[in-house]
């Protein structure tokens, strides 16, 4: 009997061993279940705070698309997580590949995107070449409005150019010029392939304008090249306008109490002395335009173009201005002078060998753009407060979209764009993570 007890008891502790040991074994197991899920949700928390730095990374990275510098930016958020970002340019500073870093203990995110350094090819100034820049003036500037660059060019004349331009303090925009190839700028602006399209299309404009516009606001043909030279003039500061060509013929267009449109087509195109503001005008010279405005209030508003290799001389003065689009060929001198603020857009699309001088005097100031197939020089002349800027503005270039019946224009001038890379315009887009 002894004997049984002693081996019941054996058992009992046998069996209190065992029980102790799953009960040790089951909150191990609890304990290393509760770790991995506190390790899980903390590689979770990490992995989620280092996504975060790298978008931001990636965005701050594509906001500095227009420079696209390759030297790595880098700082810290708040929870801890650390970003950095830097840009590769390709071979023709198109295009930016922007790489951007998010880092949170051991968890790594990575995202990289490629977006153009510019949503627009256009700014303030685009030159295919600076043959000369000349600045007087305090205050006098060339601004992209915070569009990215202010100035947009292939090549200078003058030595030391990168340098000279890069640090030059009357260029406001970020990066303050950008060096690239400059094609045709054409079908950069307007739904034309080059310029020759261009031209047609005007042509093909001016005949559909002509067909809505009452006979007694145009002096138009068909076949501008056979009209004789014409000089329009205003009548008695009424805004009325007399066109008369060199054989004798004149034409009187009571614009101001008649025409919302006034037509012009003619081989050479003159408009002098425009005093009050007259209806917008549509103006096609195939051979030479010439614009004089010297007045007290000289105004000058519509669209005015010529043939292919047609050649413009602009100059307005006093305290009006110029509103609207010139598209020309060629242009031997651009003068905008007085206390005036232009308008809209400047294109000279013919690349020759010409070297327009583009002069811009007092407190005038151009908003828009100014865009040059071939070279320019530019000299802008002001004193103590004065101001004579070019200012880049895709309102005033839009805003000639709605005119002349809205589908006229309308189908013929791109929409302008604010410059600066974009994600809604990247090209693509990857994530990599690392724990």
């Amino acid at each position: 009997m002894g004997k049984i007890i002693r081996n019941e008891r054996g058992m009992a502790i046998l069996i209190a061993l065992t029980v102790m040991l799953l009960i040790l074994v089951i909150a191990g197991a609890s304990m290393t279940i509760s770790q991995l899920g506190y390790m899980s949700v903390g590689s979770e928390q990490k992995y989620q705070l280092a996504t975060a730095a790298a978008e931001y990374a990636l965005n701050a990275g594509v906001a500095a698309a227009a420079t696209c510098s390759p030297t790595s930016t880098s700082g810290s958020l708040t929870g801890g997580a650390s970003y950095s970002y830097f840009g590769r340019p390709d071979n023709s500073s198109t295009y930016c590949f922007v790489y951007g870093k998010g880092q949170m203990g051991t968890a790594s995110i990575i995202r990289v995107t490629v977006v153009p350094m510019s949503t627009s090819d256009v700014t303030a100034l685009v030159a295919n070449n600076i043959s000369n820049e000349t600045f007087n003036g305090d205050n006098s500037a060339i601004s992209s409005n915070g569009c990215g660059s202010a100035v947009i060019y292939e090549s200078c004349g003058f030595s030391n150019c990168s340098t000279t331009i890069s640090t030059e303090s009357h260029f406001i925009g970020e990066p303050k010029a950008q060096q690239k190839t400059i094609d045709d700028m054409t079908s950069k602006l307007f739904n034309a392939s080059s310029w020759s399209d261009l031209v047609t299309q005007n042509i093909a404009a001016a005949a559909t304008l002509n067909s809505s516009v009452p006979a007694a606001c145009k002096f138009y043909s068909s076949n501008a090249t056979t009209v004789a030279n014409t000089t329009c003039t205003t009548i008695n500061n009424s805004g009325d306008i007399r066109c008369e060509t060199s054989g004798g013929g004149t034409t009187n267009i009571l614009a101001s109490s008649n025409c919302t449109t006034v037509l012009i087509t003619a081989a050479q195109v003159t408009i002098n002395d425009t005093q009050n503001q007259a209806p917008d005008m549509f103006v096609y010279a195939s051979e030479t335009l010439s614009v004089g405005l010297s007045g007290n209030q000289p105004t000058l508003s519509g669209y005015f173009c010529t043939g292919t290799s047609g050649e413009t001389s602009f100059n307005m003065s006093g305290s009006g201005g110029f509103t609207g689009i010139l598209a020309t060929a060629r242009a031997s001198n651009i003068t905008l002078s007085g206390n005036t603020t232009s308008e809209g857009l400047i294109f000279v699309g013919n690349s020759g060998t010409e070297t327009p001088n583009v002069t811009i005097n007092g407190n005038d100031k151009m908003q828009g753009a100014m865009v040059f197939n071939g070279n320019v020089e530019i000299t802008r002349n002001g004193g103590g407060t004065a101001y004579p800027n070019i200012e880049y503005s895709a309102d005033q270039i839009n805003a000639w979209k709605s005119k002349f019946g809205g589908s006229l224009l309308s189908s013929l001038i791109k929409t302008a764009s604010c410059g600066g890379g974009s994600l809604s315009s990247a090209t693509s887009r990857t994530k990599t993570t690392v724990y």
